[in-house]
């Protein structure tokens, strides 16, 4: 009986630990490939991910200069951000705290410019954090 108990007590710490360390950690949303000089692209993340507090994008191989986004959550409502930011390839744009409690993305529509054809095509990765 006394090992039952221990090992319910360790799978209960082990789960919470997870969940702890779960929390803390950016997760991938979503990405796209872009690679004209000015677009609108939107990243689909749908409502059965979670729910998050913060998203950011990061940028690569070719850099992009972002305008506006655009969150689109499960229950109907749009957060616009005026994010007017440079992203070289390589780097993250600042972190957007999303507001609200019950905060199901959708989706994340966003404007942007892009270094051109002359660099390549860039990535554009979205993440978010519970």
């Amino acid at each position: 009986m006394r090992h039952i108990q221990r090992l319910s007590l360790f799978l209960l710490i082990l789960a919470l630990s997870t969940s702890m360390a779960m929390a803390g950690q950016w997760i991938l949303l979503g990405e796209r490939n872009v690679d004209r000089l000015t677009e609108q692209d939107i990243i689909y993340v749908g409502a059965d991910k979670g729910t998050f507090t913060k998203i950011r994008f990061r940028v690569r191989r070719s850099g992009v200069d972002f305008h506006d986004v655009k969150v689109h959550f499960a229950n109907g409502e749009i957060f616009t951000v005026a994010l007017k930011s440079f992203v070289k390839a390589g780097e993250q744009t600042r972190i957007i705290d999303l507001p609200g409690k019950d905060r199901k993305i959708e989706k994340v529509v966003f404007w942007y410019d892009t270094d051109g054809v002359k660099k390549g095509k860039g990535k554009v990765r979205l993440f978010g954090k519970k």
